[in-house]
């Protein structure tokens, strides 16, 4: 070949590749990859594009905005909450913001927070300050404050009247008041389902409200539909395992967990779950290892606790089953459970008079709990 004709085709090749670098990393195609990838699901995906934009422009607000949201969707609420909060220091607008970040802190537990959060926030749609006062009103609730919430669910419904979370949180706060308020309230559902059959609050607490009536069966039957139309939504894949584990159905627990252990690998909840059907399957060995993955991801979750270390005492790790067992009464001192295998292993170990003084105050507080009966027997 002409060493001037392979000069310049080596150079249109270069050139070639170098567009193709440019256009790969262009921020606009970036983006509206992140937005492709994340209306189908692929979270992992949206993360990887998000974050090349971002190395490039580190304060691109729609990129913030969607990381953030992409973190909650894999439900990685610190990441989340601390993306949200970028997004609106980037100037991001409250109403954008301000529901996904009150989620992201309810999610991690911080009510009190959320509350406060609540009450600072201005946002200017209506929209936005009904979902404010519904994250409010369900802070409320995990606070203990029926009365509070109910007025912040009310308050939600004056700036939305339709708005079909805020009627659902009214009814959870009815269902607390009894079984015949719960019947009640499950009726009413009804009526929000005939007017929003999709709604994703109103078919969890229907499938809530059935499930605490002991109907296993009918518990099931509106989570499937939630599943259905979101596929990603990992709270109600894992209740329909949490129902299947109880029903002592493993191969359908084992259906909905695979999948939710593909799209979110490192959720402590999904993790603990696989541990309790292998506990199904009498496998006490995957169990503890399952349980442990989990602690790794949350080192205070109380489920995988109990697992860790009930399987560590019956595999006669009873350094391991103490270790947990203390770990557990620090996270939960007024729990029955972290004592009680307290007691076990130290009177594995033969330490009898030391198992005793743990079992001593716990049977005044449950006199009638038949293992702390037979501990002390």
């Amino acid at each position: 070949m002409n060493p001037k004709l392979r000069t310049r085709l080596l150079v249109v090749a270069i050139a070639a590749a170098v567009t193709a670098g440019c256009a790969q990393d262009d921020p606009g195609q970036l983006l509206q990859d992140a937005n492709a990838a994340f209306a189908k699901g692929e979270f992992r995906t949206a993360e990887i594009h998000l974050k090349n934009l971002l190395q490039e422009q580190s304060e691109n607000v729609d990129a913030r905005l969607l990381l953030a949201k992409t973190y909650a969707a894999g439900r990685n609420w610190p990441l989340a909450e601390k993306e949200f909060r970028r997004a609106l220091e980037l100037g991001a607008s409250v109403d954008a913001v301000g529901p996904g970040l009150l989620e992201a802190m309810f999610e991690s537990r911080d009510f009190e927070g959320v509350i406060e959060q609540a009450s600072k926030l201005e946002p200017k749609q209506p929209e936005a300050q009904a979902e404010a006062a519904v994250r409010a009103g369900r802070a409320w609730l995990q606070q203990g404050d029926a009365e509070r919430a109910r007025q912040a669910f009310q308050q939600a419904l004056a700036a939305r009247p339709s708005l079909a979370k805020a009627k659902v949180g009214l009814l959870t706060v009815q269902a607390g008041e009894g079984d015949e308020a719960r019947a009640r309230a499950l009726e009413s559902l009804n009526a929000i389902l005939a007017d929003a059959p999709d709604s994703h609050e109103a078919l969890m607490l229907q499938s809530q409200l059935r499930f605490a009536s002991g109907d296993l069966e009918g518990a099931r039957e509106p989570l499937e539909t939630v599943v259905a139309a979101s596929p990603s939504d990992l709270v109600a894949r894992s209740t329909l395992v949490a129902i299947d584990l109880q029903r002592k159905d493993g191969k359908a627990a084992k259906t909905h967990l695979d999948e939710l252990l593909r799209r979110a690998p490192g959720w402590p909840v999904g993790l603990t779950q696989k541990a309790q059907l292998d506990l199904l399957d009498e496998n006490r060995e995957a169990a503890r290892d399952s349980a442990l993955e989990a602690l790794k991801a949350a080192p205070d979750y109380l489920p995988a606790l109990t697992i860790a270390g009930s399987t560590s005492l019956e595999l006669g790790a009873l350094e391991q089953a103490e270790h947990y067992a203390r770990q557990m009464i620090r996270v939960a001192p007024q729990a029955v459970s972290g004592h009680r295998l307290l007691a076990a292993t130290l009177l594995r170990r033969g330490e009898a008079g030391a198992a005793m003084r743990v079992v001593e105050p716990l049977l005044q507080l449950a006199p009638d709990d038949p293992q702390l009966l037979v501990l002390a027997g």
